[in-house]
């Protein structure tokens, strides 16, 4: 079953319907399916599919726009302190990458576990390494 374009409607469902309608939405958005399928696969730790991908999925949705309509980049991101190398970040996003490659999306690829090697040369201020996955 398709899920209601009406934005209010879904707003005031029940959260379980709200839950189902959003991944039916998402996975309606082939990149995002072809995504969230294949970093299962990969088994990365502590993972998500960002929320820029997601969000404007919906807009589309509520709109009848297209799936992928106007998603420049969807973002993965996970958390492995066992690897903190670009070159691992790289693998994974090459990866991801030649998953989608048909499909013309660009994969954006983060380790949070590593952010802190980088962050202040690129924001000009320190950052302390994340414990943890943010998301939790």
């Amino acid at each position: 079953m398709v899920p209601s374009r009406d934005s209010d409607a879904l707003a005031h469902s029940p959260l379980a319907h709200q839950a189902q309608a959003l991944e039916q939405i998402v996975r309606a958005n082939r990149v995002a399916c072809l995504l969230l399928d294949g970093v299962a696969e990969m088994a990365l730790p502590s993972w998500y599919l960002g929320a820029g991908g997601v969000a404007q999925t919906v807009w589309n949705h509520l709109h009848d726009l297209p799936a992928a309509h106007g998603i420049v980049d969807y973002d993965i991101v996970y958390f492995d302190p066992d690897d903190l190398t670009e070159a691992g970040e790289q693998a994974v996003e090459r990866e991801l990458a030649a998953l989608v490659g048909g499909h013309a999306a660009k994969v954006d690829v983060s380790n949070q576990a590593r952010v802190h090697l980088w962050y202040e040369l690129r924001f000009g201020r320190p950052l302390a390494p994340y414990r943890r996955p943010s998301h939790l």
